[in-house]
């Protein structure tokens, strides 16, 4: 009998909405706190907001949905061919996975016959799934609902483990990388018989944490595979195994921040990194949103997602953005909650540049739940630029600095020892394109920004 357990998250599912599209029009936005707010926690509640005078109108959101028009989406796309990568900006697009509703995870674990896993083992893997559970049910505010489905013994492959070593050349996402494939086989065949693969949307193998078996990781995406699972309810195309990177390092960047990025992929959302120049050593241009996004770098400290890769697939709701266009700024003071709050407050305020770029002004509130402890203060506010003609993996997302970009902050971890200086507290402004961000002041779980147009 084929058996599978499952650990269901519990959780809420709210259902997104969506503005008419049209032309731009005042839209009236609610500043004060929604107080019927069943999660929201009492000191986030409680405003101690100084004398501002807070702007209540501003434009449709619909309006600021800039469109991505880039050399992957659109140049290298053929006529009658559908593109499969991440967006970068509007319109989403979707994978063949749901990315609202129920995603089914299987955490099915391996070991060899000289490499036997064991139970203390099996209970950290299902801590770092809860970590991945607990990271997407805040980002999407609650409309995706991960199920994982672990298995309840480990399944031994009747082989020694060093054949199945790999090296970050044998774990190539793209060309030949046969030995991933060796491994998938051996895997399911080991497990098949006695787990339940049918309905899965996603599969992690979690392997014994001694010696190094695979280096950094192996993974695949529905959208860009060179390997899949053949297993007897069907073939199965998303996939991620942690590596040596994930499991020996401190618990810097355990395995929970590898599965939150990785499926981030498989569900549509898109690598922030410039992949670009392999050879590009500045931070603020190989990955430009370095430490502040998890799908920028799993081992910054800040582990979690921008605003604005939460609005592209309708996690956050129009009515939880200000839109407001930069060829008619007029001053005006707004109120946002920060973006890992789950209570359907404004949490953006998004200025339309063009037709393909954007300014974005989000809040940011250290997270003792998910992020990993810094000695540099994380609870302020981020202002980043959004370009529509840049494809995923081609930096499409830029932090800007009330300082100069260019000089680190230390930071310890051991990736790097190195994080992108872009904070912004009270009192800062950042000033682009004609527009000025001020960190007007912070008032609990919120702060209050004051923009207004330069010359």
């Amino acid at each position: 009998m084929k058996l599978r357990a499952v650990v269901v998250l519990g959780s809420m599912l709210l259902v997104a909405g969506c503005a008419e599209a049209g032309t731009p029009s005042p839209s009236t936005g609610q500043q004060a706190v929604d107080q019927d707010s069943a999660a929201a926690l009492p000191s986030e509640q409680e405003s101690n907001t100084p004398n501002i005078e807070l702007t209540t109108e501003w434009l449709d959101p619909e309006f600021c949905k800039i469109e991505e028009l880039s050399e992957w989406r659109h140049e290298r796309v053929s006529p009658g061919e559908v593109f499969k990568g991440n967006a970068t900006a509007f319109p989403f697009n979707p994978t063949a996975l749901p990315f609202t509703g129920e995603l089914n995870v299987a955490m099915v674990f391996i070991d060899w016959e000289d490499l036997r896993g064991t139970s203390a083992e099996q209970s950290y893997y299902l801590e770092q799934a809860q970590l991945f559970q607990d990271f997407y049910a805040m980002a999407s505010e609650n409309t995706l609902d991960v199920v994982i489905h672990p298995s309840s013994d480990w399944f031994t492959i009747p082989e020694s483990y060093r054949g199945f070593v790999t090296e970050p050349e044998d774990e190539a996402q793209r060309g030949e990388a046969p030995k991933k494939q060796v491994f998938y086989d051996a895997a399911v065949a080991a497990s098949d018989a006695s787990f339940d693969y049918s309905d899965m949307d996603v599969v992690f193998f979690g392997i014994p944490t001694g010696p190094q078996v695979f280096a950094n990781g192996l993974h695949e995406f529905n959208i860009d595979y060179n390997g899949f699972l053949r297993t007897n309810e069907g073939d199965i195309f998303d996939i991620a195994v942690a590596g040596d990177w994930f499991l020996n390092n401190g618990d810097d960047e355990p395995p929970g921040v590898y599965y939150v990025h990785e499926v981030g992929h498989m569900i549509g959302i898109q690598h922030l990194a410039n992949e670009d120049d392999q050879t590009e050593d500045r931070m603020w241009v190989r990955n430009p949103m370095n430490g502040y996004d998890i799908m920028a770098n799993q081992g910054g400290a800040s582990r979690t997602l921008s605003a604005w890769l939460r609005w592209l697939p309708g996690w956050l709701e129009d009515d939880q953005i200000v839109c407001l266009d930069g060829e008619s700024l007029t001053t005006g003071s707004y109120r946002i909650q920060h973006i890992n709050a789950v209570e359907g407050n404004l949490e953006a305020v998004v200025v339309r540049l063009s037709e393909r770029k954007a300014l974005v002004v989000e809040s940011r509130r250290f997270d003792p739940l998910l992020d990993r402890p810094s000695p540099n203060d994380k609870d302020g506010v981020l202002v980043y630029t959004v370009d529509g003609t840049k494809s995923a993996a081609q930096g499409s997302q830029v932090l800007l600095s009330p300082r100069d970009i260019t000089q680190m902050l230390h930071e310890p971890m051991w990736r790097d020892q190195r994080e992108l200086d872009a904070m912004s507290f009270p009192g800062d402004a950042i000033e682009y394109d004609g527009v000025r961000v001020e960190m007007t002041a912070s008032d609990g779980g919120f702060d209050i920004v004051t923009l207004s147009s330069v010359g």
